[in-house]
């Protein structure tokens, strides 16, 4: 397998990554805490000028927990686990 690739088994709706120890999964309420921290990063990155820091990870979580308390086949947040450590996230509505 070329460099960079990662190898999955999927156990349960689990993916796991073998190579870089990390689990990726259907986020649930009981990762909201996370969630919110996590939104918290994205002011950090560059915004246009009419967006603040804190209205980027605001709208964000909110979107996150809206998603979490009406769970629909069609707009998911994934969360990427290692450890027992909740280190990254997707939402994405799927098509």
């Amino acid at each position: 397998m070329p460099a960079g690739f990662v190898t999955v088994r999927v156990w349960g709706g689990t993916i796991k990554s073998t190579l870089m120890g990390l689990s990726i999964r259907l986020a649930s309420s009981a990762d909201g805490e996370a969630l919110t921290a996590l939104a918290r990063r994205l002011g950090a990155i560059p915004l246009p000028h009419w967006r603040t820091p804190d209205e980027i990870s605001a709208a964000d979580a909110r979107e996150m927990l809206a998603t979490l308390a009406a769970p629909s086949p069609d707009n998911e947040v994934l969360v990427a686990d290692r450890d027992g450590h909740i280190v990254s996230m997707c939402k994405q509505p799927t098509m």
